[in-house]
């Protein structure tokens, strides 16, 4: 006979079961129906697409093994990173310390609030800045080195700068590698104690041949690149690949998004689980995109032309400029960007120049000519409808009158 179906129940467990009691049945359901929930909540959980890679500290990394190197005066370094402990990565003939010949640049997050290291080489001669602290979770840092300057953003704010910057060329290096995860300038052989391995996870990763302004890091740290906005993007590793915290085993490359294929290969990452392995959340959410950007270029403008007397408005706009300096006719000088002068004279006519200079001590100029209306020396009636009249004028003439005027 067939067993009676219990709810929830299955036909195998009930003929497993028919000859016990029903007494037992009922207290086998409970576990049972908790066990399935489990195990659709763990299919959940491990069907979520990942946003982000962490690295064991063990002997965990990427390794780009062709990346762009042909750099001029200008490189940006960005990511976000979450780590208590540290972090490495950089351009460099592999296994090689030497930033005279073979080191191209390097990020070294320190210990656990201890900050970073930004280090380029300027063909052969090395430069490179610090930052003092840099508190644990994820954080977007952008790192840039130009003509100007060296810089370290956090959160896009700009936390450390040195107005020595490229003079003679970041150093190309055409047999370099880019590692995340550990030093490149040291071999992966743990038992050498060189290693250089960090715990860490990261998202979003970008190496530009330009100098990006902060504005530009602002707007695009949280959301996605897009088509139009990657101009000088050389690597850009989104890591949104597999399934986060679940069997990646399959993968072994990370893709480059920037179009130029320059692919990274998985190196020792177990794959699976919830650490050495393709997770979520990261520090962007996957899919939101990138709204364009624009950098503005320095203008100066006026409310010219203005009559004597009146208030000359001078303005400048532009990014990334943070720091204003004026000069004009009649000795004028200003620092602010926005500058004012009462009660203009025609001395005040002529053009006015300012200079923007940015945060790394660039500069860009621009003019604008004002125009002080002359004093009226006349007038003109348009033949429709103008006329001038006085209400209470002479009256009490005598046997002489004169009226003269120039028409």
């Amino acid at each position: 006979m067939q067993p009676t179906l219990p709810p929830n129940g299955s036909n195998v467990l009930c003929n497993v079961l028919a000859p016990t009691s029903a007494k037992i049945l009922k207290y086998v359901k409970l576990p049972l129906m908790v066990l399935a929930a489990l195990f659709m909540f763990s299919q959940g959980v491990r069907s979520q697409s990942a946003s982000a890679i962490n690295f064991d500290g063990i002997d965990d990394y990427l390794r780009t093994t062709s990346p762009f190197y042909q750099y001029n005066k200008e490189i940006t370094v960005e990511a976000w990173i979450n780590t208590t402990e540290s972090v490495w990565m950089g351009q460099s003939t592999a296994n090689v310390d030497n930033f005279s010949t073979a080191s191209v640049w390097l990020w070294h997050i320190k210990a656990f609030g201890q900050g970073m290291d930004w280090l380029v080489s300027d063909n052969g001669t090395l430069r490179g800045i610090s930052l003092n602290t840099l508190a644990s979770g994820w954080h977007h840092v952008a790192t840039t080195a130009n003509a100007c300057g060296m810089f370290i953003y956090v959160d896009g704010v700009l936390v450390v700068s040195s107005a020595t910057g490229i003079s003679n060329g970041i150093l190309n290096v055409s047999n370099s590698i880019i590692d995340f995860g550990k030093d490149p300038r040291y071999s992966n052989v743990i038992s050498t104690g060189t290693d250089r391995y960090t715990t860490f996870s990261m998202d979003e990763a970008r190496i530009w041949s330009r100098s990006l302004s902060q504005q530009e890091i602002q707007a695009h740290k949280n959301c996605e690149l897009v088509a139009g906005q990657m101009t000088g993007l050389q690597e850009y590793y989104q890591l949104n690949q597999g399934l986060a915290n679940g069997n990646n085993t399959a993968i072994t490359t990370v893709t480059d998004a920037s179009g130029n294929a320059r692919t990274a290969t998985i190196n020792n990452l177990a794959k699976t689980g919830l650490t050495s392995n393709f997770i979520t959340p990261g520090g962007v959410t996957t899919g939101t995109n990138c709204s364009s950007f624009t950098a503005t270029a320095l203008v100066a403008s006026s409310n010219s032309p203005v009559n004597p007397g009146s208030t000359l408005n001078l303005s400048a706009t532009g990014t990334p400029f943070t720091a204003w300096s004026w000069t004009g006719p009649n000795g004028f000088t200003s620092a602010v960007q926005n500058p004012t002068i009462g009660a203009i004279t025609s001395a005040g006519a002529g053009t006015y120049t300012v200079i923007g200079t940015t945060a790394g001590a660039c500069s860009a100029t621009a003019t604008t000519t004002v125009v002080v209306n002359p004093p009226a020396s006349a007038i003109n009636f348009d033949g429709i409808d103008d006329y001038l009249r006085t209400t209470s004028p002479f009256y009490q003439y005598n046997k002489e009158i004169t009226v003269e005027a120039w028409i």
